[in-house]
């Protein structure tokens, strides 16, 4: 128990500078321009969601499942700087896998661990729009070396798109 509740504050506290960055981004704060580019400097990929942060990750996680991947659990972000009394828009990272994918990249490079299991983060803006963001696949196969024209990266990347706008609403 008392394990459990240390390795809470630590995780806590290793989000107080994207806590405070996030808390202190202007009003109306957006996310990157909306993009399905493997081109994309950032190597994000966002598209906006109709509904709230919550409702928002409860779809996403219920289109993850329904997928057949496994779904890891999420991670409250809003709710972990409350727990050390900072200010957070809500912020909320879902992880999941396809394992049989992930260990197929992981024996192309075992560094891709850093980045996989895959991940969506559901976040706020400060004027109150919801995006859905995640790393594009073929930016975590460029930054570890992976030939880009992988089945497996075209497969993950057309199945994210598709989790992220039926969760969003698009």
């Amino acid at each position: 128990m008392k394990l459990s509740w240390v390795s809470g504050l630590l995780t806590a506290l290793m989000m107080i500078p994207a806590a405070v960055w996030i808390a202190n981004q202007p009003a109306g704060a957006q996310a990157p321009e909306s993009s399905m580019s493997a081109a994309n400097d950032t190597g994000m990929i966002s598209v906006p969601s109709r509904y709230s942060v919550k409702l928002t990750s409860d779809r996403l996680e219920q289109e993850i499942r329904s997928k057949g991947l496994k779904f890891l659990g999420r991670i409250d972000n809003k709710a972990n700087a409350e727990s050390i009394r900072l200010a957070l828009r809500p912020n909320t990272l879902l992880l999941f896998a396809d394992l049989k994918l992930d260990t197929q990249l992981l024996h192309q490079n075992q560094t891709l661990g850093l980045d996989l299991p895959f991940r969506f983060l559901v976040w706020e803006t400060g004027d109150n729009a919801v995006y859905i963001t995640w790393n594009n696949p073929y930016y975590l196969a460029q930054r570890h070396g992976l030939h880009p024209n992988m089945e497996q990266l075209s497969r993950i990347s057309q199945t994210m798109v598709q989790l992220a706008k039926k969760a969003g609403g698009s």
